[in-house]
């Protein structure tokens, strides 16, 4: 599997030139800014998150390296909580944007070069209201430690207002995600510039497979879909609302073929897919499905947990599973990915056990527990009413 599944698109090469506002310390040069302007706590695992992204551009004649970063949590322009960031997991944070975005880098900036900060903030228990959090960078000219400074990054504000708090899109037990909310997520991980903007419509986007009572996702024939236990399952829509876009007659792939049934394009990514306005800016993606197995169309109304279409292995998708998040505008990729939280579901505790592929071979989890207005989370095993 090895994490391929995710509904991706890397069109690195249309980066965009970023609008300049050069820092106070000119003599670094370094224009920085966060995608978002507001950003949402979410809980997840028991605890409240911030994921955010910081953006970077060296208009220094030379290049330029971070030793460090510190992220500040602020209340009414008091520090309440602070996070330095150097070393190993500075580079696991940074990519540049003409590399990998998930192989951990030398967070350095040549000349005129770009790169991002993915920032993943775990909130103390009990902290309390945050509504702002602050980047600070530690910048030197590469080879250079006495050139050390440190500049200041964009403020982001930390919106009072709780994730949208969604069903779940499926029903049943075993339901694993090798691509969900978490800082290390391919979904997490990937800028689209489309038409001169630069979103990250998938921040939160989760990919569910099924596993068998083995904790396989598949028993038969590998090279059939019908032998993967999350094909042809019932999508759910998450909420009330109307369906704004249909995609339907997108032939299936053949699971782990080398090539896709038709060329990816932003027309054929998110394969056979529905989208649903549910209100309050919000717009639910649901991708891959069974062609000729959608059971709405453009303007229907839907009510929350009514069937949409039958699971699939269509699009960009090497294996049946369903893509979904939610975005802010009504496309599955121009726009910024929203938090979201469930409002019941059985978490598996402990993990499932994995190949040198990556792919499921057994359940580790022993034990279960009921959650309640949570976010599902990268890597989580859990059962759907």
């Amino acid at each position: 599997m090895k994490r391929a599944m995710a509904f991706v698109l890397s069109v690195l090469g249309l980066y965009p030139v970023f609008a300049a506002r050069a820092t106070e310390a000119l003599p670094f040069k370094l224009n920085s800014r966060s995608l978002q302007t507001e950003i949402q706590k979410f809980r997840g695992e028991g605890r409240e998150r911030l994921a955010y992204e910081i953006l970077l551009d060296n208009f220094h004649a030379k290049p330029l390296k971070f030793t460090s970063l510190q992220i500040r949590l602020m209340k009414e322009g008091r520090e309440v909580f602070s996070e330095e960031v150097r070393g190993p997991v500075l580079n696991e944070r940074f990519s540049s944007v003409q590399e990998s975005y998930h192989k951990p880098q030398d967070p350095v900036l040549p000349p005129g070069g770009a790169g991002v900060f993915f920032l993943w903030v775990d909130l103390p228990e009990k902290l309390g209201k945050v509504d702002a959090v602050r980047t600070g960078f530690r910048v030197e000219e590469q080879g250079r430690p006495d050139t050390a400074m440190t500049l200041e990054g964009p403020a982001v504000s930390v919106s009072s207002q709780a994730p949208r708090e969604i069903a779940p899109p499926l029903r049943g037990e075993r339901w694993w995600t090798p691509n969900g909310p978490g800082n290390g997520s391919i979904h997490r991980r990937i800028l689209i510039p489309l038409s001169g903007q630069l979103y990250a419509p998938e921040r939160y986007a989760v990919d569910w497979i099924k596993l068998g009572e083995d904790g396989k996702n598949y028993a038969g024939d590998p090279k059939s879909n019908a032998s993967y236990h999350a094909y042809g399952q019932e999508i759910l829509s998450v909420a009330a609302g109307r369906v704004v876009a249909v995609k339907d007659g997108i032939p299936e792939n053949v699971p782990n073929a080398k090539e896709m049934a038709v060329a990816i394009d932003l027309e054929t990514i998110g394969g056979n897919h529905v989208i649903v306005d549910i209100g309050g800016g919000l717009y639910a993606f649901y991708a891959h499905l069974q062609p000729g197995k959608i059971r709405v169309k453009p303007g229907d109304s839907v009510a929350a947990g009514q069937v949409l279409g039958l699971l699939g292995n269509s699009g960009n998708s090497t294996e049946p599973h369903l893509h979904f998040h939610l975005i802010d505008r009504p496309d599955p990729l121009r726009g910024q990915g929203q938090p979201f939280v469930l409002s019941r579901f059985a978490r598996w505790r402990g993990g499932v056990k994995l190949d040198a592929a990556e792919d499921p071979i057994g359940i580790a989890a022993k034990g279960k527990e009921v959650v309640q207005g949570q976010s599902y989370m990268n890597l989580e095993l859990v059962d759907f009413e």
